[in-house]
């Protein structure tokens, strides 16, 4: 039994208790590895050539609200003569924390799908074992990255992948970056190769890489 402690949107707590029992696991027929991507909303890019996104409507729905959070953060911000304890920056604040939870909602119900999406119809799924910190310490020159990491959350995303294969008895495995197409194995040989090539011949060995 888990025990919980959530807070909801009127400022009231609720304790929750989550009862979790033993899944058997699925025998393994099926398998699948899918590479986390960040271009045009892409999340995944699987061995098996599909491509997963987020939905564009989502996408509207989380940059309207993050419109709205920022209008107000530029609001309190220029409000310079308020003091930090005011009513009036407190209001603004809670506006600021409600429009922030109402955005994360609506990513995670969404994120909820596109697990299912990549699971569902496989018992083994692979994955990088990323987080957005290091995600943003090797983007962090690139143009918008800090932005695709905030429609893109992989390590919330993984959170709801893994809890889908415990509930439904798959298994999930998380692999180390550096085993992926970034690094070729066993060396410390870094290539950067877009999800689409599926293979290349390394400019290290000149061994085919797939």
């Amino acid at each position: 039994v888990i025990t919980k402690l959530k807070r909801k949107n009127n400022d009231q707590f609720e304790l929750q208790l989550v009862f979790k029992r033993q899944i058997d696991r699925v025998e393994p027929m099926t398998k699948i590895a899918s590479d986390w991507n960040m271009t045009n909303n892409k999340v995944f890019h699987t061995s098996n050539d599909e491509e997963i996104y987020i939905s564009n409507d989502v996408v509207n729905k989380a940059d309207a609200l993050e419109c709205q959070i920022n209008g107000l953060k530029s609001k309190r911000d220029k409000s310079v003569w308020l003091g930090q304890n005011s009513r009036r920056i407190a209001r603004i604040n809670e506006k600021i924390r409600r429009l922030n939870i109402k955005r994360e909602n609506v990513l995670d119900e969404h994120y909820k799908q596109l697990a299912h999406t990549l699971m569902d119809d496989y018992d083994v799924v692979v994955i990088e074992d990323l987080d957005a910190k290091n995600m943003r310490a090797k983007k962090r020159q690139a143009r918008n990255a800090n932005r695709k990491l905030a429609m893109i959350k992989p390590y919330r995303m993984a959170q709801f992948i893994e809890m889908l294969a415990n509930r439904t008895g798959k298994t999930l495995i998380k692999v180390d970056a550096y085993k992926t197409s970034q690094v070729e194995y066993g060396t410390t040989h870094e290539e950067k190769h877009d999800t689409s090539v599926r293979e290349w011949v390394s400019t290290l060995t000149g061994k085919l890489i797939n």
